[in-house]
């Protein structure tokens, strides 16, 4: 841990004069604020950088019974069955 500015941050190898290792290759999610059909590519892109293997973003209405989600590289019957049953009825999404 280091302290800046009095908080205690984890630790981030610097790299070059704008400091994180990433820095100049995470446009990508905001070109797909602007174009919404950019999510997956720039989820996907997201992942690689964190060497990962899924990723995703979910949005969900309990009121109204409403799940969608963004997931490039979950399967999609997977998705299909948890945004049929188990999006609602998952105990641990409580």
């Amino acid at each position: 841990m280091a302290l800046h500015r009095g908080v205690a941050t984890p630790a981030i190898p610097m790299r070059g004069r704008r400091g994180w290792p990433w820095a100049g290759k995470t446009s990508f999610s905001y070109e797909a604020v602007l174009d919404g059909g950019l999510w997956p590519k720039a989820l996907a892109t997201l992942a690689d950088m964190l060497e990962t293997a899924h990723i995703g973003f979910c949005a969900m209405d309990r009121r109204g019974k409403i799940y969608d989600s963004i997931a490039p590289r979950t399967d999609p019957a997977w998705d299909a069955i948890y945004k049929q049953y188990w999006a609602f009825h998952n105990p641990l999404g409580r």
